[in-house]
């Protein structure tokens, strides 16, 4: 919701006068030479579109002020985020109503999102072009894991959006196989289904391939281009204001 990637921060928003507060840990000395350190008060505000920052020791205060002035309900996303503990029990406090809207929301990608995005995607694509280009080469599962973070963390795109599947031969049929640890011994195809993260925002690519670089066979091959014809057809159909749904839904021929 903010693109701060800090430990221990929280967010609140007023409503009523459209102010949104970044509460950040507050910097321990002691912890520097050995972890660094997060941001200031002052860098926080130079780094994030908000409208105040406060240290996170002072969430608790904050928010019983806040309902002391006012007679609004204050929501949050899960009970265990109430700013004093049992504060959820509170008529005031709302625990159910917050995550929808959110969801809603994040439906929703402003411009800059969406340069995220597409940074993310380019590099998990990088990385995926260079897995093929050098698949020949390789003996086991664990050199196209290598390959592919090698290549994300070289554009310092550092985290995963989820666990490498790296699955070469019936280890594609486990859904969220990850421990691609195994030798291909003449395996025909792997599937790797990897993507990385860009401030927060991730992609998701799955592709099969064969690993001699020619299809086993010709039912492979033709598996292959019909799953891709789908897909073809299926982007086809995407656009401001359409379903998702009606894209999978609908039969294509």
């Amino acid at each position: 919701m903010t693109g701060v990637d800090e430990p221990d921060c929280h967010l609140t928003y007023d409503i009523k006068f459209d102010i949104l507060t970044l509460y950040i840990s507050q910097i321990n000395l002691r912890r520097v030479i050995w972890t660094g350190r997060g941001s200031t008060i002052q860098e926080a505000y130079e780094k994030y579109d908000v409208d105040q920052v406060h240290y996170s020791t002072e969430v608790q205060a904050v928010i019983g002020r806040w309902a002391s002035m006012f007679t609004g309900d204050i929501y949050i996303l899960h009970p265990t985020q109430a700013a004093t503990p049992g504060d959820d029990e509170s008529p005031r406090v709302n625990c159910t109503k917050l995550r929808p809207a959110v969801d809603e929301a994040r439906v929703r990608k402003d411009a800059h999102e969406i340069q995220l995005i597409k940074r993310a995607n380019s590099v998990t694509a990088k990385a995926h072009r260079a897995v093929l280009r050098n698949i020949s080469t390789f003996k086991n599962e664990a050199q196209v894991e290598g390959v592919f973070l090698d290549t994300c963390v070289a554009e310092n795109a550092k985290n995963q959006a989820y666990e490498i599947i790296a699955a070469s031969g019936e280890n594609a049929s486990t859904l969220h196989y990850v421990k691609n640890n195994e030798p291909f011994c003449g395996r025909q195809l792997m599937c790797l289904d990897a993507g990385c993260e860009w401030q927060n925002y991730a992609s998701d690519v799955t592709r099969t391939f064969p690993l001699s670089g020619q299809w086993p066979t010709k039912e492979a091959r033709e598996i292959h281009d019909l799953v891709e014809t789908m897909q073809t057809a299926c982007i086809s159909r995407l656009g401001p204001g359409v379903r998702f749904w009606t894209c999978t839904s609908s039969h294509i021929t």
